[in-house]
């Protein structure tokens, strides 16, 4: 996180009047930063960028927080990101990370988004995996047996599975993934991984 996002965060919300209700629109509860800067093109491009780090620090931040209470209830369990949503997006509810009025199908697909974006994100070493928090991996199918024909002399079968799965770990590092039917893989919050030119998307 930039030391700009953690000075934004430190900043109080606009005082409300006694008695008078906030502004279910007030964005970011009224608070507001003056920066200078003597060049346009970084006076143009910060507030998008304060704006953009900011909402995937909180992201990442909800991610983490769902992961860690999975992982206090049992900790030897290994979510999918299916088990993941319904508890980012409870998490997210509750700490107002979603517009008023926000619809329950629209918090999960919102929530599903987060995930995703988070396994193709471009800038791994700020990802919950790239920091050491978590790690992403294939799930192993119940009852595999690999046949004799695919155990190349030197290795056995579980070897051959583990070379797999960091096969197509591989795959998902050049952002290979099948999206879900409600998340559009020409959504804004994909536009970094789109623009590196290595994003296909498996249907």
């Amino acid at each position: 996180m930039c030391s700009s996002d953690l000075l934004y965060q430190d900043l109080p919300p606009e005082p409300r009047e006694p008695g008078k209700p906030r502004a279910a629109d007030l964005s970011a509860d009224g608070r507001k930063l003056l920066v200078f800067s003597d060049s346009r093109q970084d006076a143009a491009f910060f507030a998008n960028f304060l704006e953009r780090t900011h909402d995937r620090s909180l992201q990442r931040r909800l991610v983490w927080e769902a992961l860690k209470r999975i992982h206090d209830d049992n900790p030897s369990a290994r979510p999918r990101l299916d088990d993941l949503v319904e508890r980012v997006a409870n998490l997210a509810d509750k700490h107002g990370a979603f517009p008023p009025g926000t619809s329950p199908m629209s918090r999960s697909s919102t929530s599903k988004k987060w995930l995703l974006a988070e396994l193709m994100s471009v800038d791994v070493a700020q990802t919950l995996e790239g920091v050491g928090l978590a790690r992403a991996s294939v799930v192993t199918p119940e009852g595999l047996e690999v046949p004799d024909g695919m155990v190349p002399p030197g290795l056995s079968p579980e070897l051959v599975v583990e070379l797999t799965k960091a096969l197509l770990h591989t795959l998902r590092s050049r952002n290979c993934v099948q999206m879900p039917d409600d998340v559009h893989i020409d959504d804004p919050m994909f536009a970094p991984a789109l623009a590196s030119g290595v994003t296909t998307v498996l249907t």
